[in-house]
């Protein structure tokens, strides 16, 4: 009985372990699509388009 109880902590430990990995995991993704969208909004690409040189350059 004492074993099933030690058992079902542990199992509860790595759930919330796996939830919390999760959790973080969901941070980075909303953090990345954030500097993707700053990065490649209209007003950084216009920006961007400024910056280039008249005529080029061969």
């Amino acid at each position: 009985m004492l074993l099933g109880r030690i058992h079902l902590l542990r199992g509860q430990s790595i759930l919330q372990n796996v939830l919390t990995h999760l959790i973080s995991l969901m941070k980075l993704a909303a953090t990345v699509e954030d500097i993707y969208k700053m990065a490649f909004s209209k007003q950084s690409l216009n920006w961007q388009k400024a910056q280039l040189p008249l005529g080029g350059y061969s």
